[in-house]
């Protein structure tokens, strides 16, 4: 099967009103760089001073960077090498709208604990794995990806509702990971439109959530 028609059986994204889009193509060296972006910020925020008591957390993140970065040597080295893939900036209302809100009550809550305000590297770190995630896996199933606000809510909503302590730090980026396995494997046309059948941020959290009232582990966040 050609290239052309893998891109073409790509379930199709719903027109959104308002949404202000892009799209071009990329070969697998520029989808690599543009991927090395969210790696490279990772490793970055691994080596903030205020993780140095916290060698769990910035573990976690540098391990997080390291899953990316081989992922996306195997995809674009191997997988897609020679070929291209389809670029997108969608920038959609709803996801945009509702990170401004959700942000908010990050801020709010942060004025009364500052703990929030604190933890302001590691709310990035996940969403720069947000994004790193999302993209390769977008590349890898369906050789499209649409960069926007959508990482936003899923990673504000995450953090508002489970935090793990030090210690289990890496199993936020696990949440985060199945939230986005779940909005692109977990799919039924609604209207004669291809979405996601579940919320991703709720999707992990019940996961999570079940998990650890199963095993008496609620200790950890």
């Amino acid at each position: 099967m050609t290239e052309s028609q893998h891109v073409m059986a790509a379930p199709a994204a719903p027109a959104i009103a308002g949404a202000r889009t892009f799209s071009t193509r990329l070969s697998a060296g520029g989808a690599f760089f543009v991927n090395a972006a969210f790696v490279g910020g990772l490793l970055v925020l691994s080596q903030l001073p205020l993780l140095d008591e916290r060698p769990v957390v910035r573990a976690s993140i540098v391990g997080a960077a390291l899953v990316l970065l081989a992922w996306s040597v195997l995809l674009f080295g191997l997988l897609r090498r020679g070929q291209t893939v389809e670029f997108e900036v969608a920038l959609r209302p709803q996801h945009y709208l509702q990170a401004c809100l959700q942000g908010s009550l990050i801020l709010y809550w942060g004025f009364y604990w500052r703990e929030v305000y604190h933890a302001a590297p590691l709310i990035i770190a996940q969403l720069l794995f947000a994004y790193g995630f999302d993209s390769l896996l977008s590349w890898t199933h369906r050789r499209k990806f649409a960069l926007g606000f959508g990482p936003f809510p899923i990673i504000f909503s995450l953090t508002l509702f489970f935090w793990f302590k030090d210690p289990w730090f890496y199993w936020q980026f696990v949440m985060v990971a199945i939230g986005f396995l779940a909005k692109e494997f977990l799919r039924w046309k609604r209207d004669g439109v291809n979405t996601h059948i579940f919320n991703p941020s709720s999707f992990p959290l019940a996961v999570v959530s079940v998990f650890l009232l199963l095993f008496d582990a609620t200790d950890m966040t």
